[in-house]
């Protein structure tokens, strides 16, 4: 878990990436299990503070983020793999999840993509290769 607000970075070349796939007409949606807030190892508010950190770092680069989507329950429909927020963004923006691409660190995150009916996966490692 996080120290505080400031405790991230970009993965290496995954906001070039995200910035190339926005070129292409893609959507950037993030989408993200934070089961530490309902433990409470995670308050919300740091999380929403951290969030608008990334997001404006992103902005800065050349990256707008369409949609952020998070779970904050360790056991929900939403949560990752299960396709829930893939479906939530599917409807609020009208996409062809078939036609989408998932870009994850985690096998979580590819079976999330298995589970959505999303067309391709990438891991974050594959960019570096």
């Amino acid at each position: 878990f996080p120290i505080d607000e400031n405790d991230w970075e970009f993965i290496p070349k995954t906001l070039e990436h995200a910035i190339g796939f926005q070129k292409l007409g893609y959507k950037i949606i993030i989408v993200s299990n934070q089961g530490g807030i309902e433990t409470g190892q995670e308050k919300i508010e740091r999380f929403v503070n951290k969030w608008n950190n990334v997001n404006t770092a992103a902005h800065d680069q050349g990256l707008h983020i369409d949609q952020l989507y998070f779970c904050p329950k360790m056991k929900d429909y939403r949560r990752k793999p299960s396709p829930g927020m893939a479906y939530e963004a599917a409807v609020k923006f009208e996409l062809d999840l078939n036609g989408s691409i998932m870009v994850g660190d985690q096998k979580s995150d590819e079976f999330f993509a298995e589970n959505s009916g999303i067309g391709r996966f990438y891991y974050t490692a594959d960019f570096n290769s």
